[in-house]
């Protein structure tokens, strides 16, 4: 029964009733890991052995399409390995777990596999594993707290499936009775080992990344992996052995309504709050921006014919401005952002007025995407000036890649399209007796995403007929 390892007794647990140490919990650890080595790396074996067939399936593929009929076959192959490897993977756990727990009647890797699939530990320690899943889960989306506490609790599930033959959320609530009272004990020593085991696979992988590349680095990982997952699986057994040879008296399990209505509160009731208040948080924004301080709007005015609205399918408003004498109309489902005097600041040498609008579901993207609502999709500034349109724009010295003269309504206009690596900007200028007004859009733009820290590209295309509308309504008071 035994292959090539003696048989080892793992130590008592220390009387007073206290739980090992760390140091204690570790040199325990390293006794067993070291004394069954040959076993625990030879169960480790059978999953790196299917890995690396499952890795040259590719290359065998490529000989294999070449038959009539490979496409469809080669799916059916590729999805028997899946779940081949899945089982295969699911057993070497159970295997492994078998191993440990049976160390002292030193089982050998042969009858580790054979028990672990006889005895029915797969499906169990992948059904305690999957509802514990599923009960952290849920606590921890009741804002996190709550699932590091079930985490602690259940920690000794696997090992309960695997000594006391419960199963499923009974294995999880023997787990709780086992760490109540020692909770914090549990998490600290859980801790410990998982910054060990990080430092040390971070070390060492980095230091095999700066000697042989990231190549060598994945490699060394993985192997890394085979090799220190049997002894943190030991030290978690002690650890668990130490809790029991402790815990006194008959265990009388929970009652489970408790445990379940918390995890269902975190799957159900938690997504449906936080979308509710996302929406309610949109809404009132959209309610905020369209509440804003701005000229009178006048909604579902009739249109002139000599105008061009944004859609003949489209309720539109009208924005108006009796100061300077001119206004425009634009589809209701846009948005007024505010306006702003002298907005150069020069203090009575800049423009009169300027004022941005932008599409209500292009403003909801933004701020999904970037956090903020630093769109302003169409530009207007109004200026005082005699120039005409062509030479009010072209004392900006901006290049241009496409341009023209036109009337607007019976008023000199100007178009122009400017364009650059950056963005592409498009144009109108119209005047009246005087003044002046500027629509400005900016179709395509590169803008820095403060959340992933990348430059993206922001396209509008789809807006540029509706700008074109706004623009070509625009209407002069005499």
């Amino acid at each position: 029964m035994n292959e090539n390892d003696s048989n080892v007794v793992v130590s008592p647990s220390p009387v007073g009733g206290t739980l090992l140490g760390v140091g204690g919990l570790l040199r325990e650890a390293w006794r067993l890991y070291r004394s069954r080595l040959k076993t625990f790396l030879g169960v480790m074996a059978v999953p790196v052995a299917a890995v690396l067939i499952f890795i040259l399936v590719p290359a065998l593929s490529q000989v294999f399409s070449k038959s009539v009929g490979a496409g469809a076959a080669l799916i059916i192959l590729f999805l028997l390995f899946v779940l081949l490897m899945i089982v295969i993977y699911l057993w070497a756990v159970a295997a492994l777990f078998k191993a440990v727990v049976e160390s002292e009647q030193g089982i050998g890797i042969k009858d580790a596999y054979l028990s672990a699939w006889r005895e029915g530990r797969v499906s169990s320690l992948f059904w305690v594993n999957f509802v514990n899943g599923i009960m952290v889960g849920g606590a921890f989306m009741l804002f996190i707290v709550p699932g590091v506490i079930f985490s602690v609790w259940f920690s000794q599930g696997p090992f309960v499936v695997m000594t006391d033959r419960e199963r499923g959320l009974n294995a999880l609530l023997k787990s709780r009775e086992y760490v109540r009272g020692r909770w914090w004990g549990i998490l600290w020593r859980n801790l410990c080992m998982l910054v060990l085991v990080y430092l040390a696979s971070f070390i060492l992988t980095l230091l095999a990344k700066e000697l042989g590349g990231q190549l060598a680095a994945n490699i060394f990982s993985w192997i890394l992996t085979i090799f220190t997952t049997p002894f943190v699986v030991c030290y978690d057994y002690l650890l668990f052995k130490n809790l029991r040879d402790l815990h006194t008296g008959e265990i009388t399990l929970p009652k489970k309504l408790p445990y379940v209505l918390t995890a269902i509160a975190g799957w159900i009731v938690m997504p449906i709050v936080v979308t509710t208040l996302m929406i309610g948080l949109i809404t009132s924004f959209m309610k905020s921006v369209k509440n804003s301080p701005v000229a009178e709007i006048v909604t579902d005015i009739p249109s002139s014919s000599q105008n061009t609205l944004p859609s003949d399918t489209l309720t539109t408003a009208t924005y108006r401005n009796s100061e300077y004498g001119f206004g425009f109309r634009y589809p209701s489902d846009w948005v007024i952002q505010g306006e702003e005097q002298d907005p150069i600041g020069t203090g009575g040498d800049g423009y009169g007025l300027g004022l941005s609008l932008s599409s209500s579901e292009a403003l909801v993207a933004h701020l999904v995407k970037y956090g903020n609502t630093d769109l302003f999709m169409v530009s207007v500034i109004v200026d005082n000036s005699d120039r005409t349109p062509r030479d009010y724009y072209k004392q900006s010295n901006l290049d241009f890649s496409e341009e023209y003269d036109l009337v607007i309504n019976g008023y000199p206009a100007y178009y122009v399209k400017h364009s650059n690596p950056s963005y592409t900007d498009h144009t109108y200028v119209v005047s009246n007796n005087g003044s002046v007004v500027s629509f400005s859009f900016r179709e395509l733009s590169r803008y820095f995403n403060p959340n992933s820290g990348v430059e993206e590209e922001n396209i509008y295309t789809q807006y540029l007929s509706d700008f074109g509308s706004i623009a070509n309504s625009v209407e002069f008071s005499e």
